[in-house]
């Protein structure tokens, strides 16, 4: 299961701690929806297991957010690129997210949609997401205790069902146990005013990954398109 998991859920960067999201206004026209909407469409858990239960979940409330976008990807050092990965505050109008676990195949997935007010502004933010990896190719996360070295090794533009999309494979690797790194899978993909991220995590490269990230990426975009 990756570190992020032991993040907390009010993050402190800099002396300042993040209580809430903020977002821009939608576009006139635009059909939105709400956090518990998005969160409803989720990939439900037995998707990777009929074993497998779904936790750390999250969405923004019934209504939608509103007011300027409060981190910026371009500035953001590598430590909180990392320690802020799924968090809102983006500049999103909606978001929900969950990790789904099936400790008896070894599966791990996380999903996260990001609803923005438009499509320029979701393409936009897939472009800064994409150009902060190559970066942060390799940095050291820390905490006071052991440290986290995060070293991306494999990036690359595809196409999600037509969608515009890039996946990023890293590894995290804790200095007590620097024998038995994480691999993690990152799938990035927009469809209209949506940013879809999937993640899958492993304690081998090898091991086949079920749904694949471009399979679960497209049931999560269909359920979410089913919403308008």
């Amino acid at each position: 299961m990756s570190f992020r998991t032991f993040a907390a859920v009010v993050v402190t960067v800099t002396g300042v701690a993040i209580l809430g999201p903020s977002a821009m206004a939608a576009t006139p026209g635009a059909h939105q929806v709400t956090g518990r909407q998005l969160k409803s469409a989720l990939v439900p858990a037995s998707a990777i297991g009929s074993s497998s239960t779904a936790n750390a979940e999250f969405d923004t409330g019934r209504g939608l957010e509103h007011g300027p976008a409060f981190f910026r990807l371009p500035t953001m050092s590598c430590h909180d690129f990392w320690v802020l990965f799924g968090v809102t505050g983006y500049g999103e109008t909606a978001s929900a997210s969950d990790r789904l676990n099936d400790f008896s195949s070894a599966q791990f997935h996380q999903q996260i949609v990001y609803q923005f007010a438009s499509p320029r502004e979701a393409s936009s933010f897939l472009s800064q997401e994409e150009a902060k990896y190559p970066k942060c190719r390799s940095f050291v996360v820390s905490g006071g205790g052991p440290t986290l070295r995060v070293a991306v090794y494999s990036m690359s533009r595809t196409r999600v069902g037509g969608h515009q999309a890039f996946q990023v494979a890293e590894t995290e690797t804790i200095s007590s146990f620097p024998a038995t790194p994480l691999y993690v899978h990152l799938s990035f993909t927009v469809d209209g005013a949506d940013v879809f991220i999937v993640t899958t995590e492993n304690d081998s490269n090898s091991t086949p990954v079920n749904p694949s990230l471009p399979a679960f990426t497209l049931r999560l975009i269909a359920r979410v398109a089913a919403l308008r």
